[in-house]
C-alpha cells in the first residue's frame, strides 16, 4: 500500500487520535513570529507530503516554507534534494519551517513501520534524523539556523528547526 493510500484509510482515526498533540505549537508559534502579516507561505505538509512534489513545481517564491512531518516519510538520501528544491522557492530573508522524529540512541535511520491501530493492517515508511542533521541540511542550502528545539510526544522526541535564508 502506498503513502496516500494509507493517509486516506486512517485518516479520520489518526486526526481523532492526535486532537491532544501540542508537541507543534511552540515551534509553529515561532516560525509564525519571524513573519510579516500578509506573507505567502508555502505549505509542502498537505495530506502526508503527497502534494509536496507538484507544488515544488509551482514557478512562484514564497515568504517561508512549512514542513512539519513531511521530511520523515522520505529516504535519508532524497532528503538533501528535498530541501534544495524547497530552498530555491524562499525568498532572501525568508523562513523554513522543518519538523521530523528524532532517530532513538541506538535506533534505525530508516524503517517500514507495520501497524494495526484503527482496526486496520497498515505500514509507513519513516527516516529519523538529529537536530544536527537537520540543521546542516540548513546550512547547505545558505539557510542561518534562528530556532532548534526537541520536544518528547508519546514514544517520539520531535525536532523543529526554523532557518532563515541568507
Amino acid at each position: 500500500m502506498d503513502l496516500k493510500s494509507t493517509y486516506n484509510l486512517i485518516a479520520e482515526d489518526w486526526d481523532r487520535d492526535h486532537l491532544q498533540d501540542d508537541w507543534w505549537i511552540a515551534g509553529t508559534n515561532t516560525f509564525m513570529s519571524f513573519l510579516r502579516p500578509g506573507v505567502h507561505i508555502l505549505d509542502a505538509g498537505c495530506a502526508g507530503g503527497i502534494k509536496a512534489e507538484a507544488l515544488i513545481g509551482i514557478k512562484e517564491v514564497f515568504d517561508a516554507v512549512f514542513l512539519q512531518a513531511v521530511l520523515l516519510h522520505f529516504t535519508k538520501k532524497d532528503a538533501p534534494t528535498i530541501i534544495r528544491s524547497l530552498a530555491t522557492k524562499i525568498e532572501l530573508g525568508g523562513y523554513f519551517y522543518i519538523a521530523v522524529k528524532e532517530i532513538r540512541p541506538g535506533g534505525k535511520e530508516e524503517e517500514v513501520v507495520h501497524e494495526e491501530d484503527y482496526g486496520y493492517d497498515y505500514a509507513r515508511f519513516f527516516s529519523y534524523y538529529s537536530v544536527d542533521e537537520i540543521e546542516k541540511y540548513l546550512a547547505d542550502t545558505n539557510f542561518e539556523v534562528v530556532y532548534a528545539s526537541v520536544l518528547p510526544a508519546g514514544k517520539t522526541n520531535w525536532i523543529q528547526v526554523i532557518g532563515r535564508k541568507l
